[in-house]
């Protein structure tokens, strides 16, 4: 049982993904300022880091004129199909603070969720994204199907 294994190990390594997914979300990465440069700089060094970390294949900083992508692939599923993954790491600015009722960059559970800037405009479900195929590489050393992913971090610009 394949999902089921794969279900398991994500219950068991839930708490190492939160504290990760919480260290991005951490990152302040506002691309329309560059007074968070360090913040974008740091957001695309981590997910580097994890690309390579597990297991995806030909992980490579995109370098343009603005900000940095990062590309990353899984090709060794021969004759199956390839899907794009697309997420972007920056975020809107976090002003005005005052309207927010606990730090912008620091997660923080209000109800049965949690908030900060960018959790869920993208950085949740770019990690999600990631968590899954850690996962399925983790338990079975492969992938059904083969992966290309896109992390960008100009999304908020336009």
């Amino acid at each position: 049982m394949t999902v089921r294994a794969v279900e398991d190990w994500m219950t068991a390594n839930r708490q190492r993904l939160l504290d990760e997914l919480f260290e991005l979300i951490r990152c302040p990465s506002v691309s329309t300022d560059p007074a968070f440069q360090g913040g974008m700089d740091r957001a695309v060094a981590l997910l580097r880091a994890r690309l390579s970390r597990i297991g995806m294949q030909n992980v490579q900083l995109l370098n343009n004129v603005g900000q940095d992508g990062v590309f990353a692939e899984w090709t060794s599923a021969p004759g199956r199909p390839t899907i794009l993954v697309y997420g972007h790491y920056d975020v809107q600015p976090p002003d005005p603070l005052e309207k927010w009722d606990s730090p912008p960059f620091e997660p923080t559970l209000l109800a049965d969720r949690y908030v900060a800037r960018g959790a869920s405009d993208d950085k949740s479900p770019l990690w999600i994204a990631l968590s899954g195929i850690e996962a399925w590489l983790a338990v079975t050393g492969t992938l059904p199907l083969n992966v290309k992913m896109l992390l960008e971090g100009e999304e908020e610009i336009g």
